[in-house]
């Protein structure tokens, strides 16, 4: 299922909205429950040790792993991409000045 990533320098780990779990066939009894702060506040979040497999088509179909949290907020199709996963596999280059923005893969 489609989905659009967002890299959140801020995220632990990626972030999927709570109706992907389902979808995903992820029981949320069987995942760690905790508390995240997120820019709206406290929030739930139930963590998936198993993981998830994310393809990013931009990069050629490149595929990651990733530990997988869900909470209720997020836009359906939206995910944040956090440093455990994300950045942990690609360099992320920013420049503001020149309006500039590049990953590689490590």
């Amino acid at each position: 299922m489609p989905m659009y990533g967002l890299i959140d320098s801020g995220a632990d780990d990626a972030l999927f909205p709570l109706v992907i779990a389902t979808r995903l066939g992820i029981d949320l009894a069987k995942c760690r429950r905790e508390s995240c702060e997120t820019s709206g506040g406290t929030a739930d979040q139930y963590i998936w040790d198993g993981g998830v497999e994310i393809e990013i088509p931009a990069m050629g179909g490149m595929r990651i792993s990733a530990t997988a949290s869900f909470s209720a907020g997020l836009p359906s199709r939206i995910v944040l991409l956090g440093r455990n996963d994300f950045f942990s596999t690609f360099r992320v280059y920013l420049d503001e000045r020149a309006k500039l923005f590049r990953l590689e893969p490590y």
